[in-house]
């Protein structure tokens, strides 16, 4: 029986929970976080010297369920930063022999990432959201071949403009995994007719140690001809606890009447009927068929309001 239609009388006895949320500090992996930056100015082109970069430091992200399939997600915050921590670049002049019409430096830059709240497919990870970069602080510093030298805080600028930024975030190896597009510019004038407009365009994988809050299921014995048995964690307390699978693999299910999106495709409901203890937990058997060996399977726990990880799972 497919859980989106589970007996109401059952579901009656169970109050309607929010669906459990982590907020994750992404740890930004500045190896696999490159960029590449340039721009335009009112004296000619931004040539970086060189035009490349890394990316480092925390990016926060609030993700439900805790520990995935995730299926929506908020950009929280952070703190990243440039390796190395100065940037430099400079106009060319026309005449090549000549030195550059200016020099600039972008000295200990760091910004943070910000989103509204945005659904994530399950299956796959994948994501849209509108991303405004603000600036926690650093200086850009233009020092022209004519002219005086003028320095810019960073801080001051007002947040760039919404953008959007189309990522994947997913669980691999016990790891939040989080690959994203990060786009946005940097511009400032001196008020004298010197002005200047710096892009920086790259890509962030950042990690983070699954979350083992929020409800867990896990399994012992699953073995063709003999007893499996299940341990879910973490729920809510003294409440009807179900289990389904699928045969298919990951994706998305959505469960109105538990108010839960299932992280399995073509979902089957495993008959399980149980309740928590005080402590949101509960154990339970399940006779696994002859024959079975093999088989592939994917199980996931659910409470009302409540979904747990998605095991992935071969019959021994």
């Amino acid at each position: 029986m497919n859980l989106s239609i589970l007996p109401l009388t059952i579901l009656a006895f169970s109050p309607a929970l929010a669906a459990q949320s982590h907020t994750y500090d992404l740890d930004i992996q500045a190896a696999a976080s490159g960029f590449t930056f340039g721009g335009d100015t009112s004296l000619g082109p931004i040539v970086g010297t060189p035009n490349y970069f890394e990316m480092d430091g925390i990016q926060s992200v609030t993700l439900s369920p805790a520990s995935g399939p995730f299926t929506s997600g908020e950009i929280v915050g952070g703190d990243a930063y440039t390796v190395p921590s100065t940037i430099s670049a400079k106009i060319p002049n026309v005449f090549s022999w000549l030195p550059p019409l200016a020099r600039i430096y972008i000295h200990d830059s760091r910004l943070s990432l910000e989103s509204a709240p945005f659904s994530i497919d399950p299956a796959t990870g994948a994501y849209t959201a509108d991303v405004t970069t603000t600036f926690l602080g650093g200086t850009v510093e233009v020092i022209p071949l004519v002219g005086s030298a003028f320095t810019v805080d960073l801080a001051t600028l007002p947040p760039g403009p919404p953008t959007a930024s189309t990522g994947t975030v997913v669980v691999s190896g016990g790891e939040v995994v989080a690959e994203a597009p990060v786009d946005f510019d940097v511009a400032f004038d001196d008020g004298a007719g010197t002005w200047a407009n710096v892009w920086m365009d790259g890509t962030t994988r950042a990690t983070a140690p699954v979350s083992s809050g929020g409800a867990q299921l896990s399994v012992n014995n699953l073995v063709h001809g003999q007893q499996a048995v299940f341990a879910f964690t973490g729920g809510t307390p003294n409440t009807a606890t179900f289990m389904a699978y699928s045969l298919t693999g990951p994706g998305s299910t959505n469960v109105g009447q538990l108010g839960v999106t299932l992280g399995l495709a073509s979902p089957v409901d495993s008959g399980i009927r149980v309740s928590t203890d005080g402590a949101g937990s509960v154990s339970y058997s399940i006779n696994i068929p002859n024959g079975a060996a093999g088989a592939s399977v994917w199980l996931q726990g659910c409470q009302p309001g409540v979904v747990t990880n998605v095991l992935a799972e071969t019959v021994l």
